[in-house]
């Protein structure tokens, strides 16, 4: 009578869990919806279009199919990915945009966790990141995947995740620390495929738009550094850095760079070492994610969607080490960035920025749990080869 009297707690809380997620799941979902039928369908007026940043790139996607070179925050390689958008009318290229975002990210979190357990994947689900990277029509879904993915390839398959990594090079921050990665963790095939592809994906962009492209992409970024990083305001509010955390507080320029490097130099060391030492994939991964978040001095709100790798894999590290109540904490904080970032950009009730202290914190917890179960790497990390490879390692 006690253990059904407990199996019928445990449902219950495991169906108000359900309902609680399907409640987010909802409500994250209806405002997109609403401002695309309104936008799309009823044509309200005074209404801006949903996918604002999407609706510059696809501006300047038509224009390069003319010839024309827009000046963007991005490389001509990011040019050359959006090109074929052009194509399309602006409602069809932005569903199909939010179609295939939607699409990569379920299909890393998948291979990422084969097998996981379908409670935890609607869990993720739930998380905003999703929407709030849709809403305002960034590649955040379609960098985290590319980034997932490759995590998940580097064993079995070094063609493909060289693939993936070279795909960063849309948005060379996000992936300026794969390298370095790919190093200590001796990936060599991995390494040079990935070399291979950025190569190719450069010269494609050159041969179509041209070697100006990429010197006019050059002088842009100088100023935009300048004129919106380093200076401009509005951008440090939805900025998730401990640069732009330190700008909003008054400190200078110079004294921000300071700061945010005294946190970030750090954060690569301990990502070096977990690779370095072979720790367990879930958590030298995890370190890349966190790393590759904490260094760039500019990381936008939407970003974040990049945090659900980590939350994945530390949820899946469970089975080699519980994860503690403050643990859970962390994740669960993590999830949330999304909103305060958004918050923190719109509400001026909430100028603070949170992300930074929530990655420091996740990095300490990632270095925390291979420290205290590293007897264990090598037994876990077996499992994981065996689970993960199809081919033999290049490692």
């Amino acid at each position: 009578m006690e253990l059904t009297s407990e199996s019928g707690s445990h449902r219950q809380t495991t169906g108000c869990l359900f309902i609680c997620v399907w409640l987010v799941l909802l409500t994250q979902w209806f405002l997109p919806v609403v401002w695309f039928i309104r936008s799309f369908i009823l044509h309200a007026p005074n209404m801006q279009v949903p996918g604002w940043d999407f609706h510059e790139f696809w501006l300047a996607a038509r224009l390069a199919l003319h010839g024309t070179v827009s000046q963007l925050p991005y490389p001509p390689t990011f040019l050359l990915a959006i090109a074929p958008v052009g194509l399309l009318p602006y409602p069809v290229a932005y569903a199909s945009f939010c179609v295939l975002g939607i699409s990569a990210f379920v299909v890393m979190q998948a291979t990422i966790a084969p097998g996981f357990a379908r409670k935890h994947l609607l869990l993720l689900g739930a998380n905003p990141a999703m929407s709030i990277a849709l809403l305002a029509g960034q590649n955040s879904l379609f960098t985290a995947a590319a980034a997932g993915v490759a995590l998940a390839l580097l064993q079995s398959n070094a063609v493909l995740a060289g693939a993936c990594i070279a795909s960063l090079i849309v948005k060379p921050q996000l992936g300026l620390l794969f390298p370095l990665a790919l190093i200590c963790g001796r990936y060599w095939k991995v390494l040079a495929w990935s070399a291979v592809w950025t190569f190719s994906i450069v010269v494609a962009s050159a041969a179509v738009f041209g070697i100006h492209a990429w010197t006019q992409f050059a002088t842009h970024l100088s100023k935009f550094n300048g004129s919106y990083v380093e200076q401009g305001t509005w951008v440090w509010t939805a900025t998730l850095t401990v640069f732009a955390a330190c700008r909003l507080n008054g400190l200078s320029v110079a004294t921000s760079y300071l700061v945010h490097g005294l946190v970030a130099a750090p954060a690569v060391m301990v990502m070096a070492y977990l690779w370095i030492r072979h720790a367990r994939f879930e958590l030298r991964a995890s370190a890349l994610v966190i790393a590759t978040m904490l260094v760039p001095p500019y990381v936008m709100f939407y970003e974040v969607a990049w945090l659900v790798i980590p939350t994945l894999l530390i949820m899946r590290d469970a089975k080699a080490k519980k994860p503690t109540p403050i643990e859970w904490m962390a994740l669960i904080a993590a999830s949330l960035m999304p909103l305060q970032g958004t918050f923190t950009r719109w509400v001026d009730l909430f100028p603070w920025q949170l992300t930074p202290a929530v990655l420091i914190s996740l990095m300490t917890m990632v270095l925390y749990r291979h420290l205290a179960t590293q007897p264990n790497t090598a037994a876990h990390d077996s499992q994981i080869r065996a689970s993960l490879t199809t081919h033999c390692p290049d490692a």
